[in-house]
């Protein structure tokens, strides 16, 4: 009686965790692909600032990547301003995207590209544009 009590109890969590891993597989697919878009359309001394989630960022585009979250707007246009970034990457996995700066600037941000799963766009890349000289 036991041992089908073992048993049973181990067919329903087995199956309740395969049915989480199943619906967790496809999490965060986006920034790989992302990733190669942004490699391949910068160069390598290029700056891209990303929202958060750096360190995906970095692996697949083995370029300068500055992490532009937890600062104020007036900062931030500060650090943009010093190291001019190519690419400001809004990445919705993590919901701590500091949107005031794509608002107050959207004559200097041009949406380059989109990845969304489903319908929902999770990674936004706007190409960062700047004052000819």
């Amino acid at each position: 009686l036991v041992v089908v009590l073992i048993a049973a109890a181990s067919y329903s969590h087995l199956t309740l965790a395969n049915e989480i891993i199943e619906a967790k597989r496809t999490t965060y697919a986006q920034e790989k692909p992302a990733g190669e878009w942004l490699k391949a359309n910068s160069d390598e001394d290029d700056v891209i600032f990303v929202c958060n989630e750096d360190v995906p960022f970095q692996y697949y585009t083995e370029r300068r990547i500055f992490k532009a979250d937890g600062y104020n707007l007036t900062d931030l246009e500060n650090l943009v301003a010093e190291y001019q970034p190519k690419y400001y990457v809004l990445d919705f996995y993590h919901w701590d995207c500091e949107l005031e700066y794509v608002n107050e600037h959207q004559d200097n941000l041009s949406i380059t590209q989109v990845y969304n799963e489903g319908d929902q766009p999770v990674i936004v890349i706007f190409n960062v544009l700047y004052a000819e000289k």
